[in-house]
């Protein structure tokens, strides 16, 4: 993978340090000419033809469908552009770090931060399925979390690339199925578009590996994530690492196989969950 140095300008922007890689790019924070700092994330020239195109085309996406967001916990796309003819997206910048990287190694939250962490992704869905915008792809590694403040819920969405909306051109991912292996949800594997509820499975699966440290479905391979799904219910998060039983409930709800029996609303969830952080608060 190539990376940019220093002080390299990209558009209008000044490269500062690199922040994150992936497998199709590197996200550097770099600066504009008014001083904002953003996170400016560019493609890998080096990757395959038909997957440079899939790039290309969830960054102009990206772009779309941030210029329909205004939530102060989504880190959306401003703008994009081409750099030495590799796509690059500007988007707001989160500081912290991915939440994947927090949970790594089977690590959980304490269940004040896992819930008002939660409660904050379940605002910023709500604010997109406003506007009929679905991530289809909410996962620990799509969350950026402040280190100083996770008990606050100081986090952000990002990652747009594979959002629907309506009158932006649909994407697919190449040689995979969409979405995550262990956060999609059934109907997305078999390629049935949900829509909102779609997101509520993903941020199920989310506050279940905060609160555990693992995940509830769990799978090596496409093949076994499906039998997993076709299986028994996970066991409860107050049964794995004895968490508030009321939180049972909210999970359970998010991660029905059937759409139609989730939860009403990422705006439902986020009352639940503040709701029960309150009851315990008083008692």
């Amino acid at each position: 993978m190539t990376f940019l140095l220093a002080r390299e300008r990209v558009g209008r922007y000044v490269v500062q340090a690199v922040v994150g890689r992936g497998a199709t790019g590197v996200v550097y924070r770099a600066r504009a000419a008014d001083g904002r700092e953003v996170a400016l994330k560019l493609a890998d020239p080096e990757l395959p033809a038909a997957l440079a195109d899939e790039v290309a085309a969830r960054y102009r996406r990206e772009v779309e469908i941030g210029a329909q967001l205004a939530h102060p916990a989504i880190a959306a796309a401003v703008e994009g552009g081409l750099h030495d003819r590799r796509p690059y997206v500007v988007l707001r910048l989160a500081p912290g770090e991915p939440l994947s990287r927090v949970l790594a190694g089977g690590k959980a939250l304490p269940e004040v931060a896992a819930r008002a962490i939660a409660a904050t992704i379940a605002d910023a869905l709500a604010h997109a399925h406003a506007r009929k915008i679905v991530h289809r792809d909410v996962k620990p590694s799509n969350v950026i979390v402040s280190p100083a403040s996770r008990a606050s819920g100081r986090a952000w969405l990002c990652d747009l690339g594979l959002a629907r909306a309506p009158g932006v051109a649909k994407v697919t991912r190449v040689g995979a199925p969409l979405g995550a292996l262990g956060f999609a949800p059934p109907e997305q594997l078999k390629g049935v578009d949900a829509g909102a509820p779609s997101d509520l499975f993903g941020l199920g699966i989310v506050l279940y590996v905060m609160l555990t440290g693992v995940r509830p479905f769990a799978c090596g391979s496409v093949e076994e994530y499906e039998a997993a799904l076709a299986g028994p219910d996970p066991r409860p998060p107050s049964a794995v690492a004895g968490t508030d039983p009321a939180l049972d409930a909210i999970v359970t709800h998010c991660l029905s196989r059937d759409p139609r029996e989730r939860a009403r609303s990422a705006a439902d969830v986020a009352i639940a969950l503040r709701a029960g952080a309150a009851a315990q608060g008083g008692q």
